[in-house]
Order: structure tokens, then sequence, then C-alpha cells
């Protein structure tokens, strides 16, 4: 016998490595979930917080989950021996992908930041834009959604919505 066997993992080495790799990203996916929910929650009760208008605070809420869970989803790749920088390259094409191909969805949500932090509109406003009238009944991330005298749901597109006269 030589050297190299006793350095060598066996097979059946390389399957116990990888499947405590695999139960500890499980169970790390798993706890993330349930912190991701406590941390919002928690976040959420607090009284500055819960006194912001509610478009606002779930689209404040939502950000922060999204950004919790790319964390979880990073530490998790790293446990399971995934190059970052490999990841990161991956995630580089997807966006520039996505990007390009979301041109338009990106409008809206770009109009509906722009709606939040500028506020000409709030919920519960009369309004009329884009040929119509309503009351504002939300203002969501990729549009605005409206209520007209005869109670019908009026969806416009944010872009459309800040690049008109309101």
């Amino acid at each position: 016998m030589d050297l190299t066997t006793f350095l060598t993992p066996s097979f059946g080495d390389l399957i116990v490595l990888y499947c405590q790799k695999f139960v500890l990203a499980a169970v790390l996916l798993i706890a993330g979930y349930y912190g991701i929910q406590f941390i919002t929650c928690a976040i959420g009760r607090i009284p500055k917080i819960s006194a912001l208008e509610d478009t606002v605070r779930n689209y404040m809420l939502s950000s922060l989950r999204i950004i919790l869970w790319v964390l979880v989803g990073v530490i998790a790749i790293q446990i399971l021996g995934v190059p970052m920088a490999s990841i990161v390259t991956v995630l580089a094409s997807c966006g520039l992908a996505i990007g390009l191909a979301l041109q338009g969805a990106l409008s809206n949500v770009a109009g509906g930041v722009l709606l939040m932090i500028m506020r000409p509109i709030k919920a519960g406003e009369y309004v009329s834009t884009n040929g119509v009238e309503g009351t504002v009944k939300e203002i969501s991330l990729f549009s605005t959604t409206l209520v007209t005298v005869d109670n019908k749901r009026i969806t416009i597109p944010n872009a459309q919505v800040m690049n008109s006269t309101l």
C-alpha cells in the first residue's frame, strides 16, 4: 500500500461529507424561513413603522424580506461548497439578461418607488390621470389602482402615472 491510499477519501466518506453539508444547508433554509418571518413581523410592529402608510410599510417589509432571503441563499450556497466567484458571475449575467428583458416592468418599479418617495398622490385621494378619474385604492410596486365613481377598478402602470399630468 502506498501513502495516497490513506490520503484519498473513499466514496462513502464523500457521500457522508456531502450529506452533512446538504442537511446543514437545509436546516439553514428552514431556520432562515422562520427567522425572516419573525424579523419582518417584529419590525412591522415597531410603532414608527406601523404608523407609516400601508403602501410604504409593505414595500419596505417586502424589500427587507428579499434582502434577507438573498443573504440566507448565499450562505446556504457557501455551505454546499460552491465557489462564490462562479455564483457572482452567474448572478451578474442573469441580472443583465433579466434587466434587458424587463425594461418596461423596471420602469414601472422605478415609477412606484418615485410615487412612494415623492408622494404626489396618496391612497384615498380623487385623481384624474391618463384620461381616467377615480379614487386611489392602492399604489403598489408596479401599478396604481383607481376606483371610478361607478365602482370600476382601473389599474394603471406606475410609469404612465409618473409620466402624465395628475
